[in-house]
């Protein structure tokens, strides 16, 4: 089959989006990405579907053995060419000779992963403001927000002391689908199922708990305050998806990489979830400590662009 030249969404490059021909019904998943896409392997066709990253007609298709169908639309989100990306920025948040916060910015993940060359919040954050620091918890890849690390080892047995007391306050933001209730909670137990994601068990499984405030609703979508009692991975993701609300962008939940406002298409550029709040008592003087993370460019222009002028975000700045 003849290569064709890429499309892109208009507003972001990194998707590439195809309408399967008449001629091109019945073929696998894998097998027609690598006919439309010029410059795609086989294998790197599977990457990208394993990766939550090919949508079908909207919905994320993780299978590569689909077979496609004509008239489907099939859109990839591809990572741009590494020598192209900036390393991101790690801003200071707050510091003292115990304890500092950064602002993680998204696309990294938080600490250390099997890749040990992979860049991270914590190389990022070591090479900035000192070796010896220990990350004290983790935000997920595309979630950005305060990030705590350790400076001194009674710092940080003190705070991680909290964490494991629940005694830390956290305060996230989310944009999600749907029309959530004003004020709901949600308490479930989960565990890690394959493909780096976690499901609700009926029993065994970790306890997780959180509260949610909807700020704002129009077209579609909401803005959700979460507050969770429990730290688990991918907890807000989880039980937002498990409740029908799941997060914009979220691919690995049913996330929708894109929403409509009237004619037109607004493209989500990543998860819109943010770790605005941090608040606990201070390991060396015990004094009540509140440290937020301005709302993100990315995150305030989908909420403005959703809900209009968003005068809850403009009082929730630091």
């Amino acid at each position: 089959m003849a290569k064709r030249s890429e499309k892109s969404s208009k507003g972001d490059p990194r998707l590439k989006r195809e309408i399967v021909g008449p001629r091109e019904g019945g073929q696998r998943l894998d097998i027609y990405m690598i006919g439309v896409f010029d410059g795609l392997s086989r294998k790197q066709a599977k990457k990208l579907i394993d990766q939550s990253k090919v949508s079908v007609n909207g919905k994320i298709e993780i299978m590569a053995s689909h077979e496609v169908v004509p008239g489907e639309r099939i859109e990839v989100r591809f990572d741009p060419p590494e020598e192209k990306r900036k390393p991101p920025e790690i801003k200071l948040l707050y510091r003292d000779e115990h304890f500092l916060a950064v602002d993680k910015p998204s696309f990294i993940p938080s600490g250390v992963t099997m890749d040990p060359g992979r860049l991270t919040a914590e190389l990022l954050a070591k090479k900035a403001y000192g070796a010896k620091l220990k990350l004290l918890h983790r935000l997920d890849k595309d979630t950005t927000g305060v990030l705590l690390f350790g400076i001194n080892d009674e710092a940080t047995r003190s705070i991680l002391e909290e964490f494991r007391k629940r005694m830390v306050d956290k305060t996230y933001f989310a944009i999600v689908s749907g029309k959530p209730p004003e004020k709901f909670d949600d308490v479930r137990h989960i565990k890690e199922v394959p493909g780096g994601r976690v499901a609700s068990v009926a029993s065994g499984g970790m306890r997780t708990e959180t509260s949610f405030t909807t700020l704002a609703v129009a077209n579609g979508c909401a803005l959700v305050e979460c507050r969770p009692k429990t730290g688990r991975m991918h907890q807000i993701r989880l039980q937002l998806s498990a409740r029908g609300f799941p997060i914009l962008g979220d691919a690995l939940y049913g996330g929708a990489p894109r929403v409509r406002i009237g004619e037109e298409e607004l493209e989500i550029p990543r998860q819109m979830l943010h770790a605005y709040k941090v608040a606990f008592n201070h390991p060396a003087s015990g004094a009540e400590m509140e440290i937020c993370s301005p709302i993100p460019e990315d995150f305030e222009r989908i909420a403005k662009a959703l809900f209009g002028v968003v005068s809850v975000l403009k009082k929730k700045r630091c």
